[in-house]
């Protein structure tokens, strides 16, 4: 609520301007209840005279052209604006220029695009190779994200059987994802296929190390495009492994 000049608020006056209030045991010689400018919101001010009065105090009456001050009188008998009277507007803030996103560089690692593109190569070989029956569970009719290549030994820590061609067939999603690929059925299918010997040969490779280069991808995806013949007769002489009979 905004108080007046004298530090009394506007209900301490009455309809004549005059507070009413009592200030240390005295009564307060407010004869006009004037807003204190700390009490209200800051506004432009309006223009004043040269005289100090606002100009409403320099009309005697609606019409009248009598441009005399109420409290001068005759000693300012024309409005004339002061200098200075008014709130400078301030400028208008300069908005910041706009940001412009930088372009992110481009990574210079090209091995994980690079082992994305062979792995598709090389899961599109296995279907193709296999068809569209599980390798594991025997279901057939397999379509899109329901037909998965699946790996009979998980490749995640063994990244040199990752793209090793009897390690990988076609499996359901069911077994793959879910039964985390369903090892018991897989391997009991194929010891019949390709026999213990297979097997043992596959098994012995776990746990060694190694880190497919950008190189060794690149060559493996182009003989993965021109066929899957070439790319088990070239996996077997580049990597020492025997074909099956």
């Amino acid at each position: 609520m905004p108080k007046c000049a004298c530090k009394h608020r506007w209900v301490d006056h009455d309809q004549e301007g005059t507070c009413i209030a009592s200030r240390f045991g005295e009564p307060c010689g407010c004869d006009r209840y004037r807003p204190a400018r700390s009490s209200v919101l800051r506004s432009p001010r309006k223009p004043k005279c040269i005289c100090g009065h606002p100009k409403r105090l320099h009309t005697c009456a609606p019409g009248c052209t009598d441009d005399w001050c109420e409290k001068c009188g005759a000693e300012c008998q024309t409005y004339i604006p002061s200098a200075g009277r008014f709130v400078p507007s301030r400028p208008a803030r300069k908005s910041a220029p706009a940001r412009t996103k930088r372009p992110r560089s481009k990574s210079k690692n090209k091995l994980p695009a690079q082992r994305t593109k062979t792995w598709d190569l090389f899961a599109a070989y296995v279907k193709q190779r296999d068809g569209n029956v599980c390798f594991s569970c025997g279901k057939a009719g397999l379509v899109s994200y329901d037909w998965h290549a699946g790996h009979m030994f998980p490749s995640g820590n063994n990244a040199v059987i990752r793209y090793e061609p009897k390690n990988v067939h076609s499996q359901c999603g069911r077994c793959n994802c879910f039964l985390r690929g369903n090892g018991a059925a897989y391997v009991a299918h194929f010891l019949e296929v390709y026999g213990l010997a297979e097997l043992q040969r596959i098994q012995a490779k776990r746990g060694q190390e190694k880190r497919w280069t950008r190189v060794e991808l690149e060559e493996m995806a182009t003989v993965l495009q021109r066929g899957g013949a070439d790319f088990e007769c070239w996996y077997a002489e580049r990597y020492g492994l025997e074909a099956s009979a």
